[in-house]
């Protein structure tokens, strides 16, 4: 896989940060970029800047979003509201778990619906109780989410093309 405009296009309005190895010889620095010049573009398709994202495990993980000051929230969690037009993330309602290259959110008293994302597919889809796959709407919503919370849609990280949020010293 090879870095393409494509792929950081989506985060920029977000306010990007990548860690440049470029600029100072006693180490890197983070800066945050909310356009593509063309400094910045040549030193990460050179490999000397790369983005900071976050991995799409963190969407059942309590974290920082940008949107929601000073509250930790579980991302599925707040996707799931998007979806529904709700506010089901900060009730006792729900329960998330993973699986491969799949994260979901369940309701607790109706163990067999939920909803959730598939990187294999791209997509986020609903599960009911008789197990028929729904696909859900406002995906274009749900995807704008994720790169405003900076989540590595492209899998950049495991192409070693991004760094993971979570590797960096706080």
């Amino acid at each position: 896989m090879k870095l393409e405009l494509k792929h950081l296009a989506p985060y920029l309005p977000y306010g990007l940060k990548i860690k440049c190895d470029y600029y100072n010889t006693y180490g890197s620095h983070i800066c945050e970029i909310k356009e593509l010049s063309i400094r910045y573009y040549y030193q990460i398709m050179r490999g000397k800047s790369k983005p900071i994202l976050r991995p799409l495990s963190d969407l059942v993980e309590y974290v920082d979003c940008p949107d929601v000051m000073g509250e930790k929230i579980i991302p599925i969690s707040a996707l799931l509201d998007i979806s529904l037009g709700l506010d089901w993330s900060h009730s006792d309602y729900l329960e998330w778990g993973q699986g491969k290259n799949e994260w979901w959110v369940g309701f607790k008293d109706k163990p067999c619906s939920y909803f959730g994302y598939n990187s294999d597919n791209g997509s986020f889809y609903y599960v009911d109780k008789h197990n028929n796959h729904q696909s859900v709407k406002k995906q274009v919503d749900l995807f704008q989410k994720l790169y405003e919370w900076h989540f590595d849609v492209h899998s950049l990280i495991d192409a070693g093309l991004a760094i993971d949020v979570n590797t960096l010293k706080k």
